[in-house]
């Protein structure tokens, strides 16, 4: 395991920053403490409203208005934050393109060649050259079609899975990276990262 050695080259794309900004952003522990809290609050209020709404104030009425009040809360929560989610999604994307299209940014869009070894991550761009330690990631997070790598708490080496050549390759990249990075870290050192930028 110790000579493992996989290489990948790819073009970094506009959809792939996109969605790692909305994987980050849905999914930050921030965010998610936020949203329980504006679940509850919205629960709550169309509790009142539709309750007041629909009870009579009779023992017999007030219970079935209870019932319709609950029922009502609870889909008109679920319908409001899903719809919350797919615009929030939007707005991420355009978001993401417009920083993308600011001149100073070009670089982020080119193509990519990484190399994982045993030591740590080398990533070259036409503009860039960096060499991570595997000290560096302190987090990895796996989903459907990409690996994201964090090398600090808002950003990653975004790496989609269909850009490995074969399975095998896949499947020794994962091993690698479970190896080198078993469970999250803070990230204090100051030399886990070297590297330059080419102009």
């Amino acid at each position: 395991m110790t000579d493992t050695k996989i290489t990948i080259e790819f073009n970094q794309k506009t959809e792939h920053i996109q969605n790692f900004h909305i994987y980050h952003e849905l999914n930050s522990k921030e965010r998610k403490q936020n949203l329980l809290t504006v679940r509850v609050i919205l629960f709550i209020l169309l509790f009142i409203i539709f309750f007041l709404s629909v009870s009579n104030y009779d023992n017999y009425y007030s219970l079935i208005g209870m019932f319709k009040a609950l029922f009502l809360s609870a889909f008109v929560s679920l319908l409001v934050l899903f719809s919350n989610n797919v615009s929030r999604e939007k707005l991420i994307q355009k978001r993401t393109v417009k920083l993308l299209n600011k001149p100073e940014n070009k670089n982020i869009l080119e193509n990519i060649k990484l190399e994982f070894d045993a030591n740590g991550i080398h990533a070259k761009t036409d503009t860039m050259e960096v060499y991570y330690k595997w000290d560096c990631i302190v987090r990895t997070v796996s989903n459907d079609n990409y690996f994201f790598l964090y090398i600090n708490s808002f950003s990653a080496i975004i790496i989609p899975k269909n850009v490995f050549s074969n399975d095998l390759d896949k499947q020794l990249f994962i091993k690698l990276l479970n190896k080198n990075n078993n469970g999250q870290k803070s990230n204090t050192r100051s030399d886990c990262q070297t590297g330059s930028e080419r102009n």
